[in-house]
């Protein structure tokens, strides 16, 4: 496929860029069939997030960024039937989706969301279906809100250390002191989680029942039993009151403090995780004695009404979502998060709803024509490939590698060229190791100019020949050169500044000073053109030695990050990438006078580690 796109890139006008796939893996919501039959429920390129099944099973609510607003969405479980059931709750920043806690009453008429959208102040809303939004509290903890069975009641946890317990329409009923989720029984206790090592139980109206020792809980599905951990000790308490009714040691040489996370699995079989070796150990509570957990059930996993367990598995390259051990649905692995997120089943079947969750895949390099046509993947692989530079002839693309953060030590980054594939500089792993970026042709091809910095490296410009050899240190402290027709211009470090070397002189001079620009480039004519942030955030694109300053924030929508510039073959229009109204990147061009903005790429994630982009 580089074979092919360098042979077009001689006759036709292609631009060359970063993408990472943003909409296509993460922030989808799906429901996948026990037969591997997938919906897409939320049906959309802005963030879905956070989804959460009705409890019978018909519909699935979650969280949207679209249009730059976050909203909550209800969608059937069928797919049919999508709508907005909130107002604008709250803007969304670029390139960040918000998070959010959403807890269906008993009878699924009402919702209580916890959404926090990234400003240090998760608020509460509760609602009806049919409207009546309001923000009831702020500051909560992250847990879910909890509804009692009858519906009468929502409890939630806020980040003071109180535990809330208020009517479905957020006015305060009582309040105790409490941490982290609370829950009821069927019966109309609510449980909650004192501090680490003690669990309060309270009747419906505030009146307080019992004092249990333990870090962790769980009402059994029945709702008659109280589950806790108590240092490493398993203990059962009827309606969670009074003495122990049974106690049963799981773990040995736990202190008081450890935190065993328990989960019922059954009406008379529950798991218990252990911190030590990370597996979950079960238990038989009919018949008093240790069980042997199904090997689906040690991991990770969230278990169905009928005693089915999903869970996930992962190799280098690839995550299956499993349904008792058999994959049901396969994605691409990403660096530091799982593409299955939010995990659960649809009412009492073994249909699974989630969230598509990579929010940082791997980046690769794109081509596109500049009507939006021809696009295309260049490379495709488990590393981040990013800052593509197109050879004077298009026949080659230089750009920068850089494996993902969990697969690295120190993460260096190096530069590499296509058709054929070839590496230019070695950065060998270690905490020490420097970064090699920017890098930009000279006019006849044979060699490249790129930055140089790192953790005992001061930002430097150094050569090195395109058809291989070892680089060289120009011994100027610089960063993101462009090489033009004549000139090499770089970003002073240390700035501000922006400065010309001559390569056949060595003179450098200063052309712009005073200011701290990320990208420049060079019209085939030689204009030196600039991206900086001006004052008050606002992406700004100007040409050095003239009046022209292009206000990307008139043109985009609010609160849009771009990155990246490039002159076309022609020198009328600049390339640059930006993030849309649904906080999705993609490529625009503008013309040099700062009219005609066109959107080139849709639905794409186009920002990545705020690369550089080419035009040839």
């Amino acid at each position: 496929m580089i074979a092919l796109l360098a042979a077009a890139a001689l006759s036709t006008s292609h631009i060359v860029f970063t993408a990472n796939g943003v909409p296509k893996r993460y922030g989808e919501i799906y429901r996948v069939a026990p037969d591997g039959a997938r919906i897409d429920l939320s049906r959309s390129p802005a963030a879905d997030v956070d989804p959460s099944v009705s409890p019978d099973g018909k519909r699935v609510a979650f969280v949207s960024t679209r249009a730059g607003h976050v909203r909550v969405y209800v969608v059937g479980s069928d797919g049919r039937n999508l709508r907005a059931v909130s107002p604008p709750l709250t803007a969304t920043e670029p390139n960040g989706g918000p998070g959010a806690e959403i807890a269906w009453s008993p009878d699924g008429r009402r919702l209580a969301v916890e959404l926090d959208a990234g400003t240090d102040n998760p608020t509460l809303y509760l609602t009806r279906l049919d409207g009546g939004w309001r923000a009831v509290a702020h500051r909560l903890s992250a847990s879910t809100p909890a509804w009692s069975r009858d519906g009468t009641r929502v409890a939630y946890s806020l980040m003071s250390g109180l535990v809330v317990v208020a009517d479905p329409d957020g006015r305060t009923l009582w309040r105790v002191g409490g941490t982290l989720s609370p829950a009821w029984s069927k019966s109309g206790r609510l449980a909650v989680q004192q501090n680490g090592t003690t669990i309060e139980v309270y009747d419906r109206d505030g009146t307080h029942v019992s004092e249990l020792r333990g870090g962790s809980f769980a009402w059994s599905p029945n709702g008659r039993t109280l589950a806790s951990m108590n240092a490493g000790a398993l203990q059962l308490h009827a309606g969670g009151a009074g003495k122990a009714a049974l106690t049963a040691r799981i773990f040995r040489n736990q202190r008081a403090a450890d935190v065993d996370p328990v989960d019922w699995v059954s009406a008379t079989r529950l798991r218990v995780f252990g911190a030590a070796d990370g597996l979950w150990h079960g238990y038989d509570v009919a018949h008093r004695r240790a069980w042997s957990l199904p090997a689906a059930l040690r991991t990770s996993s969230v278990v169905s009404a009928r005693g089915v367990a999903a869970s996930t598995t992962s190799d280098p390259t690839t995550t299956s979502l499993l349904l008792d051990g058999r994959a049901v649905a396969k994605a691409a692995s990403c660096s530091e998060d799982t593409p299955f997120v939010g995990v659960q089943f649809v009412g009492r079947t073994n249909a699974l709803v989630y969230q598509s969750g990579c929010a940082l895949p791997s980046a690769d390099v794109y081509s596109v024509a500049p009507d939006g046509s021809d696009l295309q993947r260049i490379t495709a692989t488990a590393t981040h490939e990013f800052d593509p530079a197109l050879g004077p002839d298009g026949s080659r693309i230089a750009y920068v590698e850089k494996q993902v953060g969990e697969r690295c030590d120190g993460c260096p980054q190096s530069l590499w060229l296509t058709s054929p594939t070839e590496q230019l500089t070695d950065r060998r792993s270690s905490d020490d190791a420097p970064f090699d970026e920017s890098p930009s042709w000279s006019p006849d091809g044979s060699t490249l100019v790129f930055d140089r910095s790192g953790p005992n490296v001061q930002w430097g410009l150094f050569t090195v020949p395109a058809a291989g050899g070892p680089a060289r240190d120009l011994k100027i402290g610089g960063a993101h050169p462009a090489w033009g027709p004549r000139l090499i211009a770089f970003v002073r470090e240390p700035g501000p500044g922006i400065a010309t070397l001559d390569p056949s002189t060595g003179e450098v001079r200063t052309v712009v000073p005073g200011i701290d620009p990320s990208y420049l480039a060079w019209s085939p004519d030689g204009r030196l053109a600039y991206f900086a942030y001006a004052r008050g955030g606002r992406p700004t694109i100007a040409i050095a030695g003239s009046t022209v300053k292009i206000d990307l924030s008139r043109l985009l929508p609010p609160k849009s990050v771009a990155s990246g510039l490039a002159w076309s073959p022609d020198g009328t229009r600049f390339a640059f990438a930006a993030t849309d109204a649904n906080g999705v990147g993609e490529i625009y061009t503008v013309r040099a006078d700062g009219t005609g903005l066109v959107q080139v790429t849709h639905d794409l994630g186009a920002v990545y580690l705020f690369s550089d982009l080419s035009w040839r």
